[in-house]
């Protein structure tokens, strides 16, 4: 469990772990938590956002930093290459990476920065699909968990589904709330407050006399 504690990145793992030795004392359990779920607190999933250029992407991942990270500016394709962070997001670390904007464009820099994020957007954990009230989100791929996302909402009603509305300058609530939706599309509170065991990593090495 020591190894567990040193490596989980995400403070919402430090009381599940500490008391994991109370749920396993009991012996062996029918049933576990879900591992797939709860073991993200300890390696961080991958959050990707995607969308067109000059929609406040960049805006979004520094207020969800809380610090500058990215380069934002009133021009298409300021960012041309992925900008990563590790984020804390209601206590969930996740590997956040922000791509280039989706434009139309014949450049050869460009396409190329559009092959990446469609690369990463095939890896990731949780897709965010970015729109504004005037540009909708890319469709949803059916098979990748994703949140759509209408950044500067106070330009107006998205005139396409929005899952979260977001903006950034007039409403600080709107982005801790996100970071609550993205916390809960990837650990879900009932995984959190699941009284059953977690079989987490590196456990079979803690109890080698498990039974089986």
């Amino acid at each position: 469990m020591l190894d567990a504690l040193a490596r989980a990145a995400s403070p919402l793992a430090i009381d599940l772990l500490l008391d994991q030795p109370r749920r396993w004392a009991g012996g062996q359990p029918e049933t576990c938590a879900d591992a797939r779920v709860l073991d993200r607190l300890i390696d961080p999933p991958l959050v990707v956002a995607i969308g067109p250029a000059n929609i406040g992407k960049s805006t979004l991942l520094n207020a969800l930093a809380g610090r500058p990270v990215a380069i934002v500016a009133d021009a298409p394709g300021t960012t041309r290459d992925h900008v990563g962070a590790l984020l804390d997001l209601d206590g969930l670390v996740v590997r956040y990476l922000d791509t280039p904007g989706v434009m139309e464009t014949t450049s050869a820099i460009d396409l190329e920065a559009h092959r990446l994020a469609e690369r990463a957007a095939q890896g990731a954990d949780l897709l965010l699909l970015c729109g504004d009230p005037g540009t909708p989100c890319p469709a949803e791929d059916p098979g990748t968990d994703a949140i759509r996302v209408c950044l500067r909402a106070d330009l107006g009603e998205p005139a396409w589904a929005a899952d979260s509305t977001v903006s950034v300058r007039h409403d600080p609530d709107s982005v801790a709330a996100l970071a609550s939706t993205i916390r809960e599309h990837l650990v879900p509170r009932s995984a959190l407050e699941d009284p059953r065991p977690w079989l987490f990593p590196g456990l079979d090495a803690d109890r080698p006399a498990r039974r089986r």
